[in-house]
Parts: C-alpha cells; structure tokens; sequence
C-alpha cells in the first residue's frame, strides 16, 4: 500500500499492508485528507481517501461583568461571554474549577453568582472546542452591599412644634452615603444628593407629622430608615379678653396693674405692651401662667395697651387697643426714660434720664446704689439727666430711682431700674461646620456657633467681611458657600447690644470645610483612545484628579481583568505595563472613587498590530508612512466668569485648545501677588478649565495659559 498527504501520491512509497498506522497530517490548521492506494500480488490496484479537520488552536475568550460594571451590589451577576471555536464552558469563582467540574455548552449570556462577601471577586472562564483545545480567561467586580449607617435626623433644630409646612431638615449619615431620601409617609420617596441640611414640606393638615428618611450609595444600598416628629400648628390662638383697666379709664397710680383671662390651653406665653402716641413705652413677656402685669412707673398722660398670646407653635393674636388715662392727685412721678431696664451700657460715667413733671420750680432728686436696697447715693438737680461718676467698671450694676420736688412737697420715688456696665466685647468660642465635618456636598451647610455675650454677628468667607451686614447672633446658621470646589474657610466675629457704643470683637474665629460637589476629572490616557501602537508591551497610564475632597480609591481593569494589585497608583494618576500583548484591540477600564462618594468611570481602547506601519500596494512595494505633522497647540476662547469678580467669586476659567496631535497636558498660571499653576481639566472636546479664587478686595489678577501636545 502508499499513503500520502497529496493525490498524486508524490510523496508515497510501497509498503506492506497493515491495518492500523500512525500518520502525521499537514501543519496548519483546516480540513486535512490523506489518500492510500492498495496493490495486490497480481498487480491490481485501487485508490480510496478520507478527510478530517485539524484544529489546534483556540482564540482566547472574553468575559464581562454586569456590561463592564467595576462594583455591583448585588452578587447574582450577569456574565457577557465570546468565544470564537468553542462548544464547552466552565465558569467558577475558583481558579482549579473546583465548583464547577462538568463541562456545558458555551453560551454567550450566563447568570453567576459570586460569594456574597463583599470585596474584590474574581470570575474565571474556561472554554474548550470540538477538538480539546482550552482557553482560560477571567474578570473581577466588586461587591459592596454595605448601606450608609448611623443616621440621624432632626426636625427645625429638633422643635416640638412649628405654624409652617416648610421645615429644615438636618440629617446625617457615614460610610460614603451618595443620596438622601426623605418622605412623610415611609412609602413614597424623594431623592436629593447627600446634604446635611435639607428644606422639606409637610403635608397639609395640621396635627403630628412624621419625617422618614434613609440614605444610599452610589451602587443603590440603602439604609434602614429612622424617622423625626414635628406637630404642624397653623391655626393661631384666640385673642385674650382684656379686664383691667376698663377702656377709656383714669388711673390715678403711676404703676397701674393690669389684667386679662386666656380662653387657650396651648398658650407659650403673652406679650403685654403700654403705648404713647402709637410708640411703646413698655413692652413685657410672661409666661403662660401670669395674666397680671404691674407697669413700671409712667409719666402722666394718656396711654393706650395690648396684649398678644402665642401657642407653642409660635402662631399669634393680638387683642384690639384700650385706651386709658393717667392722672395724679398731687405731684407727680418722673419716670425713668434710659437706660432702659436691664440694659449694658458700654460706659463708665453713664447717663440717667427720666421724663419732665410739670409744676413751677420743680427739681428732681435721684438715688442710686448697688442693689435695689442699697440706694445709698443721691442728689438732686433741675435736669432731666444726670451722669453718675463713681469710677465704674466692667460688671459692675446699678439701680437707680427718681423723683420729683417742688417748693411744698414730694412725690413718690419711680420704680426702681438697673442697668450693668459693659466695656468687654463679646467672647468667641467656637465655630463648626457641619457637626466637624471635614467635608460637604452641598453648598448649603449648617454652622454652630458659641460665643458669649453676643447679640449680633457677621459671617463670612472673606476676613475683611467686606459687603457682609450684622445679623442676629443664633447658636445655628445656615450658610451658603461660595461656589467652586475646594477648601472653604468661614469667619465668625460679633458684637454685643450695650447702648453708647457697641462693644465688637473683631478678633475672628475660622472653621473650613472642603466642598465637593463634583466627581474626580481624568484625561491624558496613554495610549490614546483609539490610537494604533506596534509595541506588545505598552505601558498604560491616566491621569486624574479632584478639586474637593481628593481620590479615595482607584480601580484599573484592562480587557476585562482586574490588574489593580500590580499597577502603580498615586493621587494623580495610575500606570500599568501590559506585558507580551496580542495583537487586537484592547480596552482599558479605569474607576476613580474621591472621599465624597463621588464615583468617575473612564474607559478607553487601543490597538497593537505587527505592521510596519506602510500600506502595501498592488506592485508589492511599500508606501512610506506620511510624515508627522507637529504643529503647536492652538489655544482660543479664553474666558472667565463671572466677568465682574467680587471677593466673593470662585472664578472659572476656560478656553478651548486643539492640536494636530494629542494634547498631552494644559496649565493655568496665575498672578496675584504670588505665582501659581494647576493643570487644567478637560470639560468637554476640546474645552478645558480651572477654577481659581475667591481673592481679596482689591487685588489685581493676571492669568495665561500653556499647553503641551505628545508630538515627538
């Protein structure tokens, strides 16, 4: 018999005939047929052949994860498969396919589940052909089914009531909380991004309502929700019944008593107060169980009163003006004008004043001591003033009383007042942002403030408070910051409410948050995106960055594989050499976490080919590659805004810059005083930014812009 490779047997020889033989097919794979001729001893022959297909080779698979995703919150996972030739799979989490030891047909869509631990799990693929070739293959996710935790929630700094729908909310929550949910019946919810303070509406109807709320991550995991109540009161009280003094009534007391009866039983407290020709003279709050108030001495004349009644939920009614006349038998009264009671006065010589008693030749005298029993100093005098000059000092108080005298008689001695000298400022304690947190997402942030003796205060992110008015001093305050990412610092002074002079401490305490209100940027990969390269060792970069809180974590996947335990990463950028690559196109997958939750997904492929970069044309010659072109970057567009800064401005600056290759990086320089640079983001195309600021008033900027293209 022969055997051969080829039909004309050209190869071949005769040799004895057996029944089985060893035969080494052509290389290459592909269908293969072999050809034998058999003679006998007369001579006679014939031929036959067979075919067979020879395959020993098997492209290597692809595996993704959940379309790519590099963090899940779920470990039931969809896997995404290609494998050109094969017929087999297997699929584990184990790298020996301990779990899964039976072969089943390749599919190009398979549901798996990894361990629901949470952390980096990696799946691994190995498919076979008809012919036994194997190819192993493998991806990693992340599995993180952690909620935020330690919530909490309290309603208008935790009042028990409140007369407006429209509430502030301040909430907090740890682990990385991304969004919050709030809603007022458990079932519907609204989402917000995280905030420690949030303006929410009640639901009509007054009575108890009751806030929900829970936070999530960015991967969806939600925590248990906890809850906050508040009793909506929109109905204000109804108006007390004055008694005493009846309307239109003379008094015959300079110190009348009056009176009224409350119909309400969620009274706060009343406010009574005694007016003069449409102005108050005396105004008084009590308690909800006084309904007397005995007036301080007043001057003769003709006076009018009201009385108005708060519930606890702060809504109000005012009763109608009753008129009433004081009129004395005899001399009269003075009574003291300023200070008034209780006052500071930011003077060590202060003033007394009190109102005129008509008559001829009148002469008041006054009394004056350290206590309301110890008036021990006195004198007389035909004003109606007197500065008191007894070398008084911070602290110190006095009460004080008058009366009036004329040549046959005197009257009765005023109510007694007191007032405290007060030449010291204000103390400052403390300020925080946002219970101490060391960073925000939102520009509305909750400050809380300690100071002692301080009526009114200024805040502001500019230490000279320039265009900053006093405010009301309140141990909360919610702040807006200015806008543009990064470190924020607040200045907090304040003064007190002495009368001649205000007493200010201008010494200013500071507190600083870092806003981060944007996910991190990332640019300049290398390779670049859709670039075509000839090494088969590329080293992988990209460069990123975060103008708030800064990188928390980076992730680098590359063709589906999760090389970040070999990469190199820094805060600004990660890098990873892909070693003795195929040929073909390869994805890179880069995830940047910054520390506010903020998640930026950056993803780009390459192609490495063998070519020598020519084209290979008809007549077998090569066409030389075109030549490089290296141009310098064009920068255009350049623009700040706002266009008029104030020293409250985060200024952003942009302009859009192209290039004939690559642009490898963009820098702003600036000038204000001190010379500074940070590079650039890319925004969008061709346009990139930076934000710079606030400044001082006053302070002049100059900024230029340079740009750095790859071109060798």
């Amino acid at each position: 018999m022969k055997i051969s490779n080829y039909a004309n047997f050209s190869d071949a020889s005769w040799e004895t005939y057996v029944t089985t033989k060893s035969w080494q097919l052509l290389p290459g794979d592909g269908t293969k047929t072999v050809y034998i001729n058999f003679r006998d001893e007369a001579g006679a022959n014939s031929s036959t052949s067979d075919s067979i297909i020879l395959d020993t080779t098997l492209p290597k698979p692809s595996l993704t994860i959940n379309e790519g995703a590099s963090v899940t919150n779920n470990a039931t996972v969809t896997l995404s498969i290609t494998a050109s030739g094969a017929t087999y799979m297997k699929i584990d989490n184990d790298t020996n396919f301990a779990n899964m030891t039976t072969w089943i047909p390749k599919a190009n869509s398979y549901i798996f589940t990894i361990p629901n631990t949470d952390g980096v799990h990696t799946v691994y693929l190995k498919v076979k052909d008809d012919a036994g070739n194997t190819k192993i293959t493998s991806n990693s996710i992340i599995l993180d089914t952690t909620p935020p935790s330690d919530l909490s929630i309290s309603i208008n700094n935790g009042a028990t009531y409140t007369n407006n729908r429209t509430v502030t909310l301040t909430l907090s929550a740890s682990g990385g909380p991304t969004y919050n949910w709030l809603s007022n019946d458990g079932s519907t919810w609204t989402r917000y991004q995280y905030s420690t303070t949030q303006t929410w509406t009640l639901p009509e109807g007054d009575g108890l309502k009751t806030v929900y709320y829970k936070a999530s991550d960015s991967l969806g995991n939600n925590a248990t929700a906890v809850t906050a109540t508040i009793t909506l009161d929109t109905l204000p009280p109804s108006p007390v019944t004055l008694l005493s003094p009846s309307s239109g009534a003379t008094v015959s007391t300079q110190t009348p008593t009056f009176s009224w009866s409350d119909p309400n039983s969620n009274t706060k407290q009343f406010k009574i107060e005694i007016l003069q020709s449409g102005s108050v003279t005396q105004s008084s709050y009590l308690n909800s169980s006084t309904t007397t108030y005995t007036a301080e001495t007043l001057a003769e004349g003709s006076y009018s009163w009201r009385v108005t009644v708060y519930d606890m939920a702060n809504n109000s009614a005012t009763t109608s003006q009753r008129s009433f006349t004081v009129s004395v038998i005899g001399l009269a009264t003075p009574s003291p004008s300023f200070p008034a009671d209780g006052a500071h006065v930011n003077d060590e010589t202060p003033r007394i004043q009190w109102s005129q008693v008509s008559g001829a030749g009148i002469t008041y005298e006054y009394r004056y001591g350290d206590s309301a029993t110890n008036l021990t100093n006195s004198g007389s005098t035909s004003n109606l003033y007197v500065e008191l000059s007894n070398n008084y000092t911070h602290g110190d108080t006095i009460y004080w009383q008058v009366r009036s005298r004329n040549a046959t008689t005197q009257s009765n001695y005023s109510t007694i007042r007191s007032f405290t000298i007060d030449t010291q400022p204000p103390i400052l304690h403390s300020i925080q942002i946002n219970n101490g947190a060391s960073y925000t997402t939102s520009r509305s942030v909750t400050l809380i403030l300690n100071a002692t003796g301080a009526n009114w205060m200024k805040l502001s992110e500019n230490e000279n408070f320039t265009d900053t008015n006093w405010i009301a001093y309140s141990t909360t305050y919610t702040f807006t910051l200015s806008s543009g990412d990064g470190e924020k610092t607040i200045y907090f002074i304040a003064k007190d409410n002495t009368v001649e002079n205000a007493n200010v401490n201008n010494t200013a305490l500071t507190a600083s948050i870092t806003l981060d209100t944007q996910a991190p940027y990332a640019s300049n990969p290398i390779p670049n995106n859709g670039a075509t390269i000839t090494t088969t060792n590329p080293g992988i970069q990209l460069t990123y960055g975060d103008n708030g809180t800064g990188i928390k974590s980076v992730y680098i996947l590359v063709d589906n594989v999760n090389v970040t335990s070999n990469a190199t990463i820094s805060d600004t950028k990660v890098s990873y050499t892909l070693s003795s690559a195929s040929t073909g196109t390869h994805t890179v997958n880069v995830t940047i976490h910054d520390n506010a939750g903020h998640t930026t997904y950056y993803n780009w492929s390459f192609t490495i080919t063998t070519s020598g970069g020519g084209e290979q044309t008809g007549g077998g010659e090569t066409t030389p590659p075109p030549p490089i072109v290296d141009n310098p970057p064009v920068i255009s567009n350049i623009s700040h805004n706002p266009p008029t800064v104030t020293n409250k401005d985060t200024v952003t600056i942009k302009a859009t810059v192209i290039d004939d290759n690559e642009i490898e990086s963009v820098d702003l320089y600036w000038d204000d005083g001190t010379l500074h640079s940070k590079q650039m983001t890319l925004e969008e195309e061709s346009t990139y930014y930076a934000t710079i600021g606030p400044f001082t008033s006053g302070t002049t900027v100059t900024y230029y812009i340079t740009a750095t293209d790859n071109a060798p």
